[in-house]
């Protein structure tokens, strides 16, 4: 969805920095990760 409309991709990234990690599982502690270093596209 971010790709058609780039204004999204920073309320997405606050949206995932505001995650409580501790309470999620590992694969999604990882794909969190990714995303925030701009690994994943």
């Amino acid at each position: 969805m971010c790709s058609f409309y780039p204004e999204l991709k920073d309320e997405l990234k606050r949206t995932i920095e505001a995650l409580e990690i501790e309470y999620y599982k590992p694969a999604i502690k990882c794909l969190r990760k990714k995303i925030l270093s701009g690994k994943y596209q």
